[in-house]
């Protein structure tokens, strides 16, 4: 949530924009040793280079003063070995690639440097090189010719609202300091593993005057402070070294069901008549939702783990009420704790001895929303062992998750460097871009401890790497204008890239008042990103679907039911994810590296490999150019093939937007268009988009809540077919049956002669009928096959 209007800017604080730059540092002319290992002798410093497997490999240095706190350790496990090679030079460089030339080379005699504390990797760069990653940026979506800081800010107290409105923010909420180097058949990731600020440069132009400006083709990473730590990880494609980079970092584990569903939430929402008003309109509208949020108004004079008892006479009982009707209730969890005697939560942290300190030992205080407030000190592992105790509790009332908010940590007006961890003895940069990762670690852990066989759904607004394998994220306070719709798209892309796949910014915005056309164009560009919220600030319009004229509900209902139809597919993507890393939403690039069409394409995207959508993002659109990859694509709103590889020029009507589906993809979705929030993964429609040739899918179904199928109650389905002259042979083939089977229906857009269907070694044919389902605003005419029990025992 945050604020909705801004706090005065902390000048103090606008350094973490600031940047060291190469021309202060010393570097290393040459580097002494053999082996893995070198000298720095002018600046005392070793080097030593490990190759960790399958071509990832890592950077140290020691010999300085550098701090070393972590509080996440990255873990790496190789398939295979390494294709590549890293080579010191003799002028202090370095280079990394294989027999067909370098993927990456260090700047010869600049490659390797230090100023003071800070350390500085500098690169040669290519103009056939692209940047992306850089975690949560408000950034081209492309990022050369950009120089960046990581550093978690509060957007709304840490910037003007021009900056705000205008969406000029950076650094941002989420620092993720990956930077993901694709050219023609080489990719190369560089993680910079360092908690204090970090940096880096792709060559931005430095203006000295209105007539005089400067080249400066560094390309760098490096840290202001911390042991210097750098993963490089090569691949021959994007998709190959995301992959590598969340299996590093670590996966996102697997959500439940529903935290993937529609969520409603608003700065107001504080009562259980609230709650109670958004089920029965949800239902009367026959719109599904599943998360109904409540912001600060909810507590007892925002003090932390309190309801207020005059808006939640019988908090467990109302909330258990919400559930029983299929709602779950999501609450926000800010990280102060009201200075206050008498309240249970300071009292026993104060006795815990918990808070971060200040430089005279004392506890260190903040202004937030309680007023004079206290903060955990996350970076201790005793810590976070009480917050989750604290969690535990709160859960236990029947709340099913939580939004973790102002954890950057936000502090108002008070100075950042006064709040020391580690029980006082660690300096404020070592754990601040750690902090909202250490309360979401805690945070889960409390969950779990509430209900160890339900998976914890948890979002955070600030994080850091690996935070991802706590929370999920929604990209903050943004606003409701089309500036915000169109940069959410490189926004969550390149989060995604950065190994952060599960977040969505707040639809259709948060601050200011959105129109009936904005709501109706963010709730079509969204519909399908990993998290979808309808938030609003206090004091805006109201925009819960209804909120709006006729037309603008029908839309938006419309959506939200399509979202639900293809939550099997969604629901795949995150298993994807949990198992081998995969991305959910992508850049088109990540599924089509070979052209170099696509590298700046921020206005379209992939909904994993199957479905490609390209938006309305502009203000009075009603057409637009869509850039479509080769091959044949099944238009969603015309129900036709059209021919790719190529730009078309699609009208788009109210109702419409432009969705297509790629040949060669097998879609699994719910039967029918669902009206409301009961899931079914065993009633199903599969979708199979295929004119000529083959194509195969998995798809897994289990109880979409415990973690019951880490034990094998969960059913793996292989589904094939094959188009050859008139006949379309399918068959399916049982991985697993721990959850028993599913009945499916085929659904085919190009009516074949004959359809033969193989099962358990019996092929039979298949009797289609004329069937037609809306997918893009309009009925979209198919053949349906009936239903197919799928899934007994092996």
């Amino acid at each position: 949530m945050g604020s909705s209007r801004p706090r005065a800017v902390r000048h103090d604080s606008m350094d973490f924009r600031k940047i060291p730059h190469p021309v202060n540092f010393r570097f290393a002319g040459a580097l002494s040793g053999k082996g893995s290992s070198r000298g720095f002798k002018e600046a005392g410093v070793s080097l030593s280079i490990r190759d960790l497997g399958e071509d990832v490999f890592h950077l140290g240095m020691r010999g300085r003063s550098w701090t070393e706190e972590k509080l996440l350790p990255l873990a790496w496990k190789a398939k295979g070995p390494s294709r590549m090679r890293w080579n010191w030079l003799e002028k202090g460089g370095f280079e990394l690639g294989d027999a067909q030339g370098p993927r990456l080379q260090g700047k010869a005699g600049a490659s390797i440097g230090v100023c003071g504390k800070a350390w500085l990797l500098r690169f040669v760069q290519d103009e056939a090189m692209r940047f992306y990653g850089f975690g949560e940026k408000n950034l081209p979506f492309e990022r050369s010719k950009v120089d960046t800081t990581f550093w978690n800010t509060d957007l709304w107290a840490d910037y003007t609202p021009q900056q705000c409105e205008a969406g000029e923010t950076d650094p941002m909420y989420v620092s993720i300091p990956f930077m993901l180097i694709k050219k023609p058949g080489a990719v190369v990731g560089v993680l910079v593993a360092s908690p204090f600020l970090s940096f880096m440069g792709t060559g931005k132009t430095i203006a000295i005057s209105p007539v005089e400006t400067r080249e400066d083709e560094s390309l760098y990473v490096g840290a202001r402070d911390g042991i210097p730590s750098v993963y490089f990880i090569c691949g021959d494609t994007p998709a190959e070294v995301v992959e590598k980079l969340q299996r590093l970092s670590g996966t996102t584990p697997l959500p439940p069901l529903w935290g993937l569903g529609h969520h409603q939430c608003r700065w107001g929402y504080q009562t259980y008549e609230d709650l109670d008003g958004l089920d029965r309109g949800f239902r009367k509208h026959k719109i599904p939702c599943d998360g109904l949020w409540l912001d600060i108004d909810y507590m007892d004079r925002f003090k932390v783990f309190t309801f207020d008892k005059k808006k939640f006479s019988k908090p467990a009982a109302q909330l258990a009420d919400l559930r029983r009707r299929g709602r779950r209730v999501v609450p926000i969890i800010d990280p102060g704790v009201k200075v206050e005697p008498g309240y249970g939560v300071y009292d026993d942290g104060l006795k815990n001895k918990v808070f971060c300190r200040n430089p005279e030992g004392a506890v260190f205080k903040s202004f937030v929303w309680p007023g004079k407030t206290a903060f955990p000190d996350f970076s201790l592992a005793r810590v976070r062992t009480w917050w989750s105790k604290r969690v535990e509790g709160f859960a236990r009332l029947g709340v099913s998750g939580a939004w973790l908010d102002m954890n950057e940590p936000a502090l108002s007006i008070v100075v950042q460097e006064d709040m020391l961890f580690k029980d006082g003895t660690k300096p404020h940069a070592a754990y601040h871009n750690q902090y909202a990762l250490g309360m979401a670690m805690a945070s889960r852990e409390g969950f779990l401890r509430a209900r160890p066989n339900e998976r914890p759904f948890l979002i955070s607004r600030a994080g850091f790497i690996g935070s991802n394998r706590f929370a999920g994220y929604w990209t903050g306070d943004n606003c409701s204008n089309w500036i915000h719709l169109k940069k959410c798209i490189g926004l969550t892309l390149n989060l995604a890239i950065s190994g952060a796949p599960f977040n969505g910014p707040d639809v259709p915005g948060f601050a200011n008042d959105a129109s009936p056309e904005l709501a109706r164009a963010w709730y079509k560009a969204g519909f399908l990103f990993p998290f979808l919220r309808n938030h609003s600030g206090t004091g805006t319009r109201k925009q819960e679907p209804w909120a709006f004229d006729e037309r603008t509900l029908g839309v938006v209902r419309h959506y939200i039911r399509l979202r639900y139809k293809l939550l099997p597919y969604l629901y795949n993507l995150f298993i994807g994810q949990a198992e081998q890393g995969k991305a959910v939403l992508r850049p088109l690039f990540y599924e089509f590296p070979d052209s170099q069409d696509f590298d700046r394409v921020d206005d379209q995207f992939m909904v994993g490999p199957a479905i490609l959508q390209a938006p309305v993002v502009e203000e009075g659109k009603k057409s637009r150019s869509v850039l479509l990859p080769k091959g044949h694509w099944f238009d969603a709103s015309a129900g036709k093939w059209v021919a790719g590889g190529r730009r078309v020029r699609v009208e788009c009507a109210a109702q419409a937007t432009p969705l297509y589906f790629r040949e060669g993809s097998l879609v699994v979705t719910q039967a029918g268009l669902p009206t409301d929030n009961r899931n079914n993964l065993k009633d199903l429609e599969l979708h199979v988009f295929l004119r000529q040739g083959s194509a195969e899918t998995d798809y897994c179904f289990d109880d979409g809540e415990s973690f019951d199928y880490q034990k094998g109650a969960r059913t793996r389905l292989r589904f094939r077919f094959e188009q050859k002259g008139g006949t379309l042979s399918g068959s399916v083939q049982t991985l697993a049956a721990g959850f028993g089977p599913c009945r499916v229906r085929v659904v085919l857009y190009q009516r074949p002669k004959d359809v033969r269907f193989t099962q358990d070694g019996k092929t039979k044919s298949l009797a289609l009928s004329a069937h037609k389902w809306s997918a893009s605003g309009g009925p979209l005419k198919a053949w349906i096959s009936a239903p197919i029990r799928c899934g007994g025992k092996l």
